[in-house]
């Protein structure tokens, strides 16, 4: 998220005000999230996202940050990010016939969702796919 681009409207819809977000700024790191979206002709990049809530000392509860910015925002809203190539890097079969388990909690399903949406392509243009199991 670019912190440039946020204005006292993106604030106020998130329950803050310029001087508390200056004030509470030097707290914000980067976000990382995974892809969760298989390549396609749309060049469209899709994340998973968890919803964060947390309770301050003074007992206020409030969102993350990065995550009710995205939660909110408007479906088409433009967001800035970067990408960053990590090493690791989790590949389907060669083939799609194998069928694949895929074990997962929480935002670690990110990958999973792209792995489905490689099937799920391959399978409309009539290629026999396996089975897929997910827990």
């Amino acid at each position: 998220i670019d912190l440039n681009r946020i204005d006292d409207k993106v604030l106020e819809n998130h329950g803050l005000d310029s001087q508390k977000f200056v004030g509470e700024s030097s707290a914000i790191n980067r976000r990382l999230y995974s892809i969760a979206s298989a390549p396609n002709a749309s060049r469209t990049v899709k994340i998973l996202v968890a919803s964060h809530e947390f309770t301050h000392k003074d007992n206020t509860i409030n969102q993350g940050l990065a995550t009710s910015f995205l939660r909110f925002a408007p479906v088409g809203e433009v967001v800035f990010g970067f990408f960053e190539a990590r090493t690791v890097h989790l590949t389907l079969p060669e083939t799609n016939q194998p069928p694949l388990i895929l074990i997962s909690a929480g935002s670690g399903f990110s990958p999973f969702m792209s792995f489905i949406e490689s099937r799920e392509q391959a399978a409309k243009s009539g290629t026999k796919t396996g089975s897929i199991y997910v827990f």
